[in-house]
């Protein structure tokens, strides 16, 4: 039985052992956990303070935002009124330099239409002149042709009255109208 007891006691001394093996891991598990936890706790503070400061971070970023937009708008906003600033003054600027170049043209067109009204009365004039020339060469044409009437009837009546002559005195004598000579 000794053997047996001993075996028992040695199955014994084996269990507490392990037992005490285990109770030692239990412990050093504990220790570990307990450790671990703090560890947790730590990175819980730490987080929570990251979380803190992300907060803060994001009211900051935002209030930063909020004061860039603004500073944003504030430079566009005098961007723009200086742009239509520039633009007024250029506008204005071209506006005046048109006008300048409206009155030389209203200047010019002043001077043509004078001009105009110049050379109608000088037409005028000429046209009157020319028609008065005109009337005046047809009188002119008429006179002529009455005096060549007259002409050739004075002529036909001094030829007539010379023939007659001739015819009186009996000479015989034939007289060229168209030279305007006789032969006798």
């Amino acid at each position: 039985m000794r053997n047996v007891e001993g075996r028992a006691h040695i199955g014994d001394y084996a269990s507490q052992e392990r037992i005490a093996d285990s109770e030692q891991k239990i412990v050093m598990f504990m220790i570990e956990i307990e450790r671990l936890g703090g560890i947790v706790n730590e990175l819980q503070e730490e987080l929570n303070l990251w979380r803190q400061q992300a907060l803060e971070l994001d009211g900051n970023a935002a209030k930063e935002i909020d004061d860039a937009k603004r500073e944003y708008e504030r430079i566009m906003s005098n961007r723009v009124e200086n742009e239509i600033r520039n633009a007024l003054g250029k506008f204005e600027a071209d506006r005046k330099s048109l006008e300048l170049q409206l009155q030389g043209y209203q200047s010019r067109i002043n001077e043509l239409q004078d001009q105009i009204k110049q050379i109608k009365t000088e037409n005028e004039k000429l046209q009157q002149g020319n028609s008065d020339a005109a009337r005046e060469l047809q009188e002119w044409k008429f006179k002529h042709s009455q005096l060549e009437r007259g002409g050739e009837a004075l002529r036909h009546s001094i030829e007539g009255e010379y023939r007659m002559r001739l015819v009186r005195e009996k000479i015989p004598c034939k007289i060229n109208v168209k030279k305007g000579h006789t032969n006798c």
